[in-house]
């Protein structure tokens, strides 16, 4: 026997073709399965990826717009609108709080219309809110309604409650002079300088005196025979007397009797918690030197 034939029929070397003609096939079927997948169509390999394709025209484009802008309205106006409407209505049950009055503001700034409801421009003179007053304003509010229950304006509203930012933005904007009188006490006849003079209020004063008001208006439009000089000799500010006096105001002073009694009978009849020892001698002081006796 030549030497291959001998390899041949060695029993190790027909292992090991065995093994290497077994291995030889499991390549095979492993190529032609992985060939079989390649070309399977669910293979997501096999299929190129391909974006769809959108197509807009001008005209869709505007029907796509007008079909966003029906729906915001249908939104607007039957859900967001009477929500907005009823808190609004709300707040106006309650009194102002610097909360509420942000809320308030945040409303009208979204819905201008809401201004033009009855008496918002009362509730924002209640506020005391010269910033929410103006946005009202430049929403539609009138400066010159009249309360139907108290038959009270925002003028007199911010006049009684010593707000001076609201009255000056009231009178900056115009309102109606002639309405100043229509307070809930309208047939006292009292002037705004009265009120503002028995206050004390100096700042309100000087507005009102700015804008004309008079400081010697007639004793007779307020009902208590008081003129702005006596009523605010009564709150027992003298600063407020100083000014005054420097404005012109006068009184009438018996000659025989002293200064000092007049003074201290009047500041008698006003808070004696508003009337400190110090005021009082200098609202004296101012006096006898504004009406020196012979």
């Amino acid at each position: 026997m030549g030497i291959h034939h001998r390899k041949a029929s060695h029993p190790i070397y027909s292992e090991i073709t065995r093994r290497t003609t077994a291995e030889d096939s499991m390549r095979k079927v492993g190529s032609l399965l992985v060939d079989c997948i390649d070309r399977s169509p669910w293979n997501v390999r096999s299929v190129p990826m391909k974006l769809p394709r959108f197509y807009f025209s001008f005209f869709g484009l505007l029907v796509f717009v007008a079909l966003i802008s029906i729906g915001l309205g249908v939104w607007h106006w039957y859900v967001a609108w009477p929500a907005a409407w009823a808190e609004f209505y709300e707040l106006n049950q309650q009194e102002p709080t610097p909360e509420l009055t942000e809320r308030y503001l945040a409303l009208v700034k979204r819905y201008p219309a809401l201004a033009k409801e009855p008496e918002t421009m009362h509730w924002g003179a209640k506020s005391g809110n010269a910033k929410l007053c103006r946005r009202l304003w430049e929403s539609g509010a009138p400066l010159n309604e009249v309360s139907v229950t108290d038959k009270e304006t925002p003028f007199s509203i911010a006049l009684e409650n010593d707000y001076a930012d609201v009255v000056e933005f009231l009178i900056e904007q115009g309102v109606n002079e002639s309405m100043w009188l229509r307070l809930k006490y309208s047939f006292m006849e009292r002037q705004p300088l009265h009120i503002a003079a028995e206050h004390g209020n100096l700042k309100i004063c000087q507005i009102l005196v700015e804008a004309g008001a008079d400081v010697n208006v007639p004793r007779q439009l307020d009902t208590g025979k008081n003129d702005p000089l006596t009523l605010a000799i009564r709150s027992g500010n003298a600063n407020l007397v100083a000014y005054l006096l420097d404005q012109g105001a006068d009184h009438y002073f018996p000659k025989k009797v002293a200064i000092r009694d007049i003074a201290q009978q009047i500041m008698k009849r006003g808070d004696p918690n508003s009337i400190t020892p110090e005021n009082a001698d200098r609202i004296i002081q101012l006096l006898e030197e504004r009406y020196p006796r012979y």
